[in-house]
């Protein structure tokens, strides 16, 4: 991977942060292992086109892409940013930052998944009952 060129297409699409995640950090790939990235934009952009770039970058179409700024589940963001590693930063430290951010954000909502998740075991229950 040409760093260089990871940084010239970050800058290009405006990413504060491009952050490679799961089995290829982990190193637990396997034959059909993807490339997971997760990205932050400072603007809107066209994320086909940013994909693109990165198949074009990486050499393979298997791309599972994440903007970081859009996703709604606080806990794939907060795994993200825990356990990925950064290939892109805007400013040193941003990672550090959003890490902490996103487990508080985290944290917050924990309280409505777990209701969630005794209401959805309390339906199951009930649906396999009668």
């Amino acid at each position: 991977m040409d760093i260089n060129k990871v940084k010239r297409i970050a800058r290009k699409y405006h990413l504060r942060i491009l952050i490679m995640f799961g089995s290829q950090v982990q190193g637990k790939t396997h034959k059909e292992s993807d490339l997971d990235l997760a990205f932050y934009p400072s603007t809107k952009i066209d994320e086909e086109k940013l994909l693109q770039e990165l198949m074009d970058l990486f050499k393979r179409a298997d791309i599972d892409l994440i903007n970081l700024k859009t996703t709604h589940n606080h806990s794939v963001r907060y795994e993200i940013l825990s356990t990925g590693k950064v290939l892109f930063e805007a400013e040193k430290g941003l990672k550090s930052k959003m890490e902490w951010h996103s487990y508080f954000d985290f944290v917050d909502f924990k309280k409505y998944y777990d209701l969630r998740s005794k209401l959805l075991d309390k339906k199951i229950e009930e649906m396999t009952a009668n």
